[in-house]
């Protein structure tokens, strides 16, 4: 965000706008607002006083419906155009798994495998059964002499809690 942004932003919160309207008038993620306005507490007569336009020359939109609450007018904030992703960032976009749409690439950090929380959801959910459990471990109880599938725990001998305590404690279960 920009110095102007987050000034209007304080001033914006000091008129008692939720992060929808600030998101809206501003050009910014809502969650980007609300993650900032939890961060930075803002005093109410500092922000007044940050207000980067006069609010003389503040222009009111026509076309937005007033909505329940008072209307409030903010300063406008020119958007900031993206600038064109650099070479190297146009090497580092690799298609999504699900879909194929690119999905961009941040150097140092984890590879993104797709472009959306949906496509991740979709592609497990079909793919399940298909991936190499290397966790799972054929085993057999040393108390029943059952065969069993251990997943994670490569320590896991016995079957079942029952197994457990008969095995560790040579105790017999009393089943009522």
């Amino acid at each position: 965000m920009t110095s102007d942004q987050i000034k209007t932003i304080d001033w914006l919160r000091a008129q008692g706008c939720g992060y929808r309207r600030i998101a809206e008038r501003t050009g910014i993620s809502m969650n980007t607002v609300k993650s900032y306005c939890r961060r930075v507490p803002v005093p109410l007569d500092a922000a007044m006083d940050a207000c980067p336009i006069p609010v003389a020359s503040i222009v009111i939109p026509m076309d937005e419906p007033a909505g329940p609450e008072k209307p409030i007018d903010a300063p406008p904030v020119a958007r900031e155009a993206k600038p064109a992703p650099s070479p190297s960032v146009l090497a580092t976009l690799l298609p999504c798994r699900m879909c194929g749409a690119p999905v961009e690439q941040t150097p140092g950090r984890k590879e993104k495998k797709f472009c959306s929380k949906a496509c991740s959801v979709q592609w497990w959910n079909r793919n399940r059964y298909s991936l190499n459990r290397k966790a799972c471990q054929q085993v057999m109880c040393p108390t029943c002499g059952k065969e069993f599938i251990a997943y994670g725990s490569a320590g896991r001998k016995y079957c079942s809690h029952d197994c457990y305590l008969v095995g560790r404690f040579h105790k017999e279960l009393i089943r009522a």
